[in-house]
């Protein structure tokens, strides 16, 4: 098909311009729609660094913390690490009912 198109726009006697209109084409009058000028891609571009800032702040306090909590538990226990293992009390075993009952007398 592509072909056969070239073949026909290559012959010595194919029309040079393709028709069309005859009228004149008619400027657009104004910015075309969703158009967007410098100074408000500006003042959004703005924002948007405001906003991530802020967000970015947000993000850093709560790692900042998380980190100085973490560090705070990782020098206890290196500090502790000498003194061994905290010991923790296991509390007494419960006695089951088979330890309550009398034993049958033979």
């Amino acid at each position: 098909m592509l072909k056969a198109l070239a073949r026909y726009l290559l012959r010595n006697d194919a029309p040079q311009t393709l028709p069309g209109p005859t009228a004149a084409p008619v400027a657009p009058v104004g910015p075309p729609p969703n158009y967007v000028t410098r100074d408000e891609l500006d003042g959004i571009l703005a924002k948007f660094e405001q906003r991530t800032e802020f967000e970015l702040g947000e993000w850093f306090d709560k790692f900042s913390a998380l980190h100085a909590r973490t560090e705070k538990r990782v020098n206890r226990d290196r500090a502790n690490k000498g003194n061994g293992p905290a010991q923790v009390e296991q509390p007494a075993p419960l006695p089951s009912i088979l330890s309550l009952r009398k034993p049958w007398s033979v």
